[in-house]
């Protein structure tokens, strides 16, 4: 069987750090938001009650951050071994911000998934 993995929120916990980091980064930049956790949305402006701009200021400020140093979930690795040992063929699939772009940013976008993989 052919098993697409994806990275953001399956193999990471995109949620975790969300709230973690963008807490942190409203705080550092006086922002006020409420967090609506029992509604958390990918789209992070949602989940916080604020706009596109500050959502994309975040990214700015937190994608390369995130993408070097935030660590696959615990045992992923393993279960991923143990269906390559049953025969399946696994691949990392991902729709990461910029890793369609032709450009500087989604080149180093896609790099960084590269080496999660």
């Amino acid at each position: 069987m052919r098993i697409g993995i994806d990275i953001d929120g399956v193999l990471t916990n995109l949620q975790q750090f969300s709230v973690d980091y963008f807490t942190k980064f409203c705080y550092d930049n006086k922002i006020a938001y409420s967090v609506k956790r029992n509604n958390f949305d990918y789209d992070i402006s949602k989940s916080f009650g604020l706009g596109k701009k500050e959502e994309d200021a975040f990214w700015g400020e937190y994608l390369d951050y995130y993408a070097k140093k935030e660590r696959a979930r615990e045992f992923a690795s393993e279960v991923i071994k143990i269906l390559k040992k049953q025969g399946h063929e696994i691949y990392i699939v991902t729709a990461r911000w910029l890793t369609n772009r032709d450009d500087k940013l989604g080149k180093k976008n896609e790099k960084h998934c590269k080496k999660m993989a």
